[in-house]
Order: C-alpha cells, then sequence, then structure tokens
C-alpha cells in the first residue's frame, strides 16, 4: 500500500490459483505511511545470495528519514538516505552476472551494489536534480549496452506530484565503470 490502511505492509505469495499469504511483514510500518516498498527475490547468481531468499526496502526503524532493507523479515541494510526520494527505495539483483550478481539498491541519488553480507561493491550517483528510481540489468546481447545497468530517473519535483512536469531520464552504467563513477545519460524521456 502506499497510503493508507488497506492492508499491513508485508510481502505477500500469490499462487497461480489466487490464494494470497502474508510471507512475513515489512518493520517499521507505522511510519511507512506513503512510502513505496521495493521487492526484489535472489535469483542465486554471484555475491554470495540463495536463490528464493526475498528482499523488501521500507522505512528505518531508527531513523525515519532513511529507508532500510530488510532479508526474509530481517534487518539486512540500513541507514539508506531516502529524503530526497521520499522513501522510494527499489530493489533489484544482476540477473546477468556483469556485476557479480549483486543487489540493487536504488535510493535518492544512488545507485548501491551490495554481495549477500550486505557489503558495499560499488557506488553511482545521478544527475544533479534528478531522483533514481527502478533498476535493470541489460542482457550481454544487448548491443547498445551489453551488461549495463539502465536506470530510469526522474525531476526531484516530481516524486508524489500529480502534476508532473519536465523529463526524466534513462541513465547506465557500464560493467566497466569504475565505482565510484557517475551514471551515463543514456535517453531523455518526457
Amino acid at each position: 500500500p502506499f497510503a493508507g490502511s488497506y492492508q499491513p505492509r508485508a510481502v505477500y505469495s500469490i499462487t497461480t490459483g489466487g490464494v494470497v499469504t502474508s510471507v512475513w511483514s515489512i518493520p517499521g510500518a507505522a511510519l511507512a505511511s506513503g512510502t513505496e516498498n521495493g521487492l526484489a527475490i535472489a535469483p542465486g547468481i554471484g555475491s554470495g545470495f540463495v536463490a528464493g531468499d526475498t528482499f523488501a526496502s521500507g522505512v528505518s526503524t531508527t531513523n525515519s528519514l532513511n529507508d532500510a532493507v530488510y532479508k526474509n523479515g530481517s534487518l539486512f541494510i540500513d541507514g539508506i538516505p531516502a529524503s530526497a526520494s521520499s522513501h522510494q527505495t527499489a530493489l533489484g539483483f544482476d540477473t546477468v552476472g556483469s556485476f557479480s550478481g549483486a543487489l540493487i539498491v536504488t535510493a535518492g541519488t544512488t545507485v548501491t551494489l551490495y554481495n549477500s553480507v550486505a557489503a558495499v561493491l560499488a557506488t553511482y550517483t545521478g544527475p544533479t536534480g534528478y531522483v533514481l528510481q527502478a533498476s535493470t540489468v541489460a542482457p550481454l546481447s544487448y548491443t547498445a549496452c551489453p551488461g549495463c545497468i539502465f536506470v530510469t530517473a526522474m525531476p526531484t519535483g516530481n516524486i508524489d506530484n500529480p502534476a508532473p512536469s519536465g523529463n526524466g531520464e534513462i541513465l547506465t552504467i557500464s560493467r566497466t565503470a569504475a565505482s565510484p563513477s557517475a551514471a551515463v545519460p543514456f535517453a531523455t524521456t518526457t
């Protein structure tokens, strides 16, 4: 739930028959009004992650200005700056292997890659005035940028804005990019 009390904040399992079951609750629910919870399931490719482990983002229980990442219901990473993105931390995994199967955490103005023990593998930044959102890794067969991380970015003022303005960006991070470094503009979007 983005806002309101429609259902408890949690990770849910939905069967092909439509049976919904709460797998684990996302901590800090009382602090979570207006937030988005990112979800990623480990594919088990590199970086020591176990296939099937679930990860969700949520508001930090130690500092409500920050976000945290929870693994199978337990704290995994804490202290992720979330004020620029209004607690819209996105999660993904490198399913291609060009970033060692890392957990990709996109929050505020940074993309941070983590291994299975929550150690930072690399950090990348977006352009000034933009908030980074969702990310994915392109297949190696994608000739425009093989194995790159693609990240969406929107003007900071558009977060929770019912009348957004300006252009967004699609950014890339090459698999050979140094850490730390800036993501590179790939396309401008309306």
